[in-house]
Parts: structure tokens; C-alpha cells; sequence
């Protein structure tokens, strides 16, 4: 028994999405990823399932129907492991910003007790972090 269904595959510099009709022995379900062979312009696709459709629909368009060669199961774990990449270096990036403010805090913190001026313009900058407008504007 074969089971029928309409993918897609995107082109490289198109826009659209190229939608066709495809087969295989097992079923397959919305979203998941494919290989099939296209034609010789593109060659062998990774594709995705849009939806399953009915053998008669399949059969009785003037195309045949594209087989399936493998079930790309592996491309959901890949996308996800490269989704969990790129949360990784933004979290990085994150964490050596903050890194980058805490030890500069730690570097103020250190001169304003080893200086006067350092101390009173430190303590200017704290109140206006905090949000209090009243600042003198001698030490500015």
C-alpha cells in the first residue's frame, strides 16, 4: 500500500516554495522531512509534508506522483540541536556583557575608596541609576 501526500521544497533564490505531489510505502505525518529525488535541474531535496492526500486525488492528477526515497527524521533533531546552538551563543553573549558590568562595578567600587573625587562621582552615578533626579551638577 502506498501512502500519498503534497510537499514542499524551497528553491534557492526564489521566493516561493515549489509544492508537488509525492508517495511512499509508510505514513508519514504533517511536518515531517523527506528526501526525494526532483528532477535533474534540482536533483535529490530535502522536502516538507504539508498534508496527506487522498490516493484518488493523487492518481488522478496529470503529474505523477514524486516517490519518496527516506524519511528525514533527523532533520527535526538537527534543527533542534542548531535552535539550541544559537540560544547558546546568545546566552553567552549575554552573560560576558553582564560579566563586563559587574567587573567594571568592581573596578569603580575599588578606585572610589582609594580616591575622593572617584567616591563622589561614583556616588553621583549610583543615585542617577536609581533614578533620583535630584543630583548635584557641582561634581558634573
Amino acid at each position: 500500500m502506498k501512502f500519498y501526500y503534497e510537499a514542499t521544497h524551497h528553491l534557492p533564490y526564489e521566493e516561493d516554495d515549489h509544492s508537488f505531489l509525492c508517495s511512499f510505502e509508510r505514513e508519514l505525518t504533517k511536518g515531517d522531512y523527506i528526501v526525494v529525488y526532483l528532477h535533474d535541474d534540482i536533483g535529490f531535496a530535502i522536502a516538507k509534508i504539508i498534508k496527506k492526500v487522498n490516493e484518488i486525488d493523487a492518481l488522478s492528477q496529470p503529474t505523477r506522483p514524486v516517490e519518496i526515497i527516506q524519511h528525514a527524521e533527523m532533520v527535526i533533531s538537527y534543527k533542534r540541536k542548531l535552535e539550541n546552538l544559537i540560544k547558546i551563543n546568545s546566552l553567552r553573549l549575554d552573560l560576558e556583557e553582564k560579566a563586563k558590568e559587574v567587573k567594571t562595578r568592581e573596578t569603580y567600587r575599588k578606585l572610589a575608596s582609594q580616591s575622593q573625587e572617584f567616591r563622589e562621582l561614583f556616588e553621583v552615578l549610583e543615585r542617577l541609576e536609581k533614578g533620583e533626579t535630584e543630583v548635584s551638577t557641582d561634581l558634573l
